[in-house]
Formats: structure tokens, sequence, C-alpha cells
């Protein structure tokens, strides 16, 4: 049953003002080994235990200063800092429950909102987290 978490870094719930309204996507995969249909065309899969998933979500547009808190936030969590692995969990819509396993961020692209000289920066980006 959803308890007010969409997703967790490292036990801590990721900020929701930190995610862009309608953005948030979750995408569990299903691990389809060599299904097959039958004669009379029925289908007979073959699907492993262990699936993985992916989260993803753009995030608001956020001055500098904000968007290096959220790179802060997501880098002290790293279990294995060069491969940007960490432990997380995310709300399954299919299961109803909130599930944990393994992800790493995936090469990110930061996408400048707007840049003036006076202004400052703002940054907004897509963040996937793939889960393994």
């Amino acid at each position: 049953m959803y308890r007010g978490s969409l997703f967790k870094i490292a036990g801590e719930e990721f900020p929701h003002k930190w995610i862009y309204k309608d953005s948030y996507s979750v995408t569990p995969h299903v691990l389809d080994m060599d299904s097959t249909r039958t004669a009379s065309g029925g289908l007979q899969r073959n699907v492993l235990d262990h699936t993985s998933v992916t989260v993803t979500f753009q995030t608001v547009p956020m001055t500098i200063e904000e968007y290096d808190n959220l790179w802060e936030f997501i880098r002290s969590k790293y279990t294995v800092a060069k491969e940007k692995k960490f432990r997380g969990s995310y709300y399954n819509f299919e299961s109803g429950e909130m599930e944990s396993g393994n992800f790493y961020v995936p090469d990110t692209s930061h996408n400048p909102y707007m840049a003036h000289r006076n202004d400052g920066l703002m940054n907004s980006t897509t963040l996937e987290f793939i889960g393994y």
C-alpha cells in the first residue's frame, strides 16, 4: 500500500520538491528468456524471478545552489562512487508495495534552464535510476 514515498536512496526519501509534476515514471522489467509459442499458438513464457526497474523523472527548474544540493544528496548515498551505485527502494504500482534493490545512475545530461550574467544559472535535468 502507498505510504507517501515514491523513491528512496539508501533509506532516505527522495524529496518530492525536486520532482517535476507528472514526470515520475516507474517501469518494472520482466526478464523474459526464450518465450515460445505452442503449435496451437498458445504462449509459453519463461520468466526469471529477478527483475530490474527503471525510475525516471524530470527535475523542477532550480538554481545552481539547489541543483548542487540535489547532486550532493545523490552522491552522498553512493556505495560505489565511481560506478554511481546505491541501494534504493521504489513504490511498485503493480504490486502496491515498496520494493528494494541495487541501482545505478547512468550518464546524465545537464540542461541549463536559464543562464544570465546577473540572474545566475538555473538547471533542470531528467534523472534515471536503473535497477540491476
